[in-house]
């Protein structure tokens, strides 16, 4: 098995910051503790800790690796919407720092959910593999009925056990189930796996978690409202046992649900193997998992042993020497990397670099562990002079001065890996450190002039190992993409600007031209930003357009159609309208509420038209 969560960490680089991508190493969960614990009853099992200001960047992707855009995410009070690489982030929000759930959803899939380990002051990453919602087939639920599942599973179904979700009464129709398997030694297991791999045991413990399998189930009835398992009634679940687990999985074992509200696994029932299944009894629908509990944490800091520096963003595996199962992960900014491993085994840990489909071992070591807690302490590796690119420039504006504290994105062109972003110091100076294999990498910058709202768009280069510097990149090439919303409270006036690097943006119009979808997610400092707006077309005509939808978040401020309508008939004026992908689509309006007679809003908006 192969389990892993990413992180992003800001680490300073002499006085330039540079946001590093990261991964936390993981067996089986992604809980950083060293110590399983007894809960607080108070605590609805979340053992959510304090709250930390911290920031969550990822990629959300669908069941084919290919990016996901318009996924709405949502962690806490904060919402944001992937772009079209399927890239998110939620810079320096609040969030409990052991249970900091993040949901994804997006129409035609199941829910997606992460639940994440926090540090104050640092960006974790993570990447969501989002499964198609299929139809595996029907039933009369007054007879029932056995459904084989997607991917391998089936489930059985009582005469008369379904209910409506919403009303819990009795449902007899044609019940549709969607249904879905997730394969425990699965290569991308850690991008399916909902929640994480900690569960809260019947008796109220925290228990770090081996998956042997896990199963997504959705009831609807013929006018897709959601149904459940009546009160009082149950559904057989049954597992496939992947061939290469046989040998370790036990005959009886744990049944977990997930709590879609806490995103954490909750102990309820048991399953009994018999042949290659696992069968047991559910009482209701969520993503069900079979698991064993007891893993061991485990901890380590990766040192440059003739420099005596963290070694970032290094691959780190380890191995079970009995079946050469293994799992993986990669270090942070402080070269620190943590998770869970089985107990009484004997272990093989490599340090790896690997990069454009290429590794090298740098370090190999073998351990056995016993039933305590394994902290590794500093592994001092020896690293070559070249197995990095250092790539260091200066972003300049319109007039060659050199632009302090803006951003910089930075990414290998080829393939779909999300963007770094960097910050300049002082003297405009940015530095981009990239893992190289081959003599030459192609890589891509954006430098950005926010004040100017311009920037250099994409340039590309061809880099060796070693240091070498690219030069000016001036910012005023490309005009950006922005939102603005100028808010006038009762007399207060305040601007609100959603500016690229620091915001996603997606602009499409529907099939026949006459409507236009806008949302956008600000990812600044402190601001809890999102809007979305719908407005009349069509397309390619001057002149006055109208929503049709208005929605904005700003902070704890929420304005919308909803509970705050706009005064009918409000004109939107366009001066750029997009004919086709790619271009700008550009429009102004002057917005007032019928229930806010104090409140307005002057919106300005200069976007890509992102779909054809």
């Amino acid at each position: 098995m192969m389990h892993f969560f990413q992180s992003l960490k800001q680490q300073k680089l002499h006085v330039i910051i540079a946001v590093l991508f990261a991964t936390i190493f993981v067996i089986v969960s992604c809980n950083k503790e060293q110590i399983i614990k007894n809960l607080d009853p108070q605590s609805n099992g979340s053992l959510a800790g304090n709250e930390v200001v911290a920031s969550i960047g990822g990629k959300v992707v669908l069941e084919t690796g290919e990016p996901a855009a318009n996924v709405q995410l949502r962690i806490g009070d904060y919402t944001s919407i992937t772009d079209n690489e399927g890239n998110f982030y939620f810079e320096n929000i609040t969030a409990p720092e052991k249970n900091a759930h993040l949901i994804a959803k997006l129409d035609g899939h199941f829910v997606g959910h992460r639940t994440l380990m926090l540090t104050q002051g640092v960006a974790e990453y993570t990447i969501i593999r989002l499964m198609k919602k299929e139809l595996c087939g029907s039933f009369d639920a007054s007879k029932g009925g056995e459904i084989n599942a997607m991917n391998g599973g089936k489930i059985s179904f009582a005469s008369g056990s379904i209910m409506n979700a919403t009303t819990n009464v009795q449902y007899d129709g044609t019940v549709h189930v969607y249904a879905k398997w997730i394969d425990p030694s699965g290569a991308f297991l850690s991008e399916f796996m909902p929640g994480c791999l900690r569960g809260i045991s019947v008796g109220n413990t925290e228990e770090l978690l081996e998956t042997y399998g896990m199963m997504a189930v959705e009831l609807y009835d013929e006018s897709n409202n959601l149904l459940q398992i009546l009160d009082g009634k149950m559904a057989e679940l049954k597992f496939p046992i992947p061939e290469s687990m046989m040998i370790t999985a036990p005959s009886d074992i744990p049944m977990w649900y997930l709590d879609e509200s806490i995103g954490l696994w909750k102990e309820q029932g048991s399953l009994v193997k018999k042949g290659n299944e696992y069968i047991g009894q559910a009482s209701h629908f969520s993503f069900w998992n079979c698991d064993k509990p007891g893993y061991v944490a485990f901890t380590l800091t990766l040192q440059d042993s003739i420099t005596g520096l963290p070694l970032v963003q290094k691959y780190v595996r380890i191995t079970r020497l009995f079946n050469n199962s293994s799992s993986t992960g990669y270090t942070n900014g402080n070269g620190f990397v943590t998770g869970q491993i089985p107990p009484n085994e004997n272990l093989k840990l490599e340090v790896l670099h690997q990069c454009g489909g290429q590794t090298q071992i740098l370090k190999t070591v073998f351990f056995t562990t016993t039933n305590v807690a394994v902290n590794y302490g500093v592994l001092p590796v020896l690293v070559g002079n070249n197995l990095n690119a250092t790539v260091t420039g200066v972003a300049v504006d319109a007039n060659n001065v050199p632009l302090a504290n803006t951003y910089v994105t930075a990414k290998v062109a080829a393939g779909n890996a999300a963007p770094i972003k960097l910050t300049t110091n002082a003297l405009g100076e940015f530095t981009y450190i990239v893992p190289i294999c081959n003599p030459t990498l192609d890589i891509s910058i954006v430098a950005y002039d926010n004040k100017a709202m311009l920037n250099s768009g994409v340039q590309n280069f061809t880099v060796q190992p070693g240091t070498q510097n690219i030069g000016s990149i001036q910012t005023n090439i490309v005009k950006s993409e922005f939102v603005r919303i100028s808010t006038n409270n009762n007399g207060l006036v305040q601007d609100y600007y959603m500016i690229e690097p620091n915001a996603n943006f997606n602009a499409n119009y529907n099939n026949n031209l006459t409507k236009l979808s806008i949302t956008c997610t600000s990812t600044f400092v402190g601001i809890d930003w999102y809007a979305n707006f719908k407005i009349n077309g069509p397309a390619s005509i001057a002149g006055a357009h109208e929503y049709s939808y208005y929605y904005d978040k700003i902070n704890a401020v929420i304005l919308s159609s909803n509970n705050s309508p706009l005064v009918p008939s409000l004109p939107v004026y366009f001066s750029e309208y997009a004919t086709v992908k790619g271009n700008f689509i550009a429009c102004r309006s002057n917005l007032t509420f019928q229930n806010l007679p104090n409140v307005s809003r002057v919106v300005e908006v200069r976007v890509r038209r992102d779909n054809n």
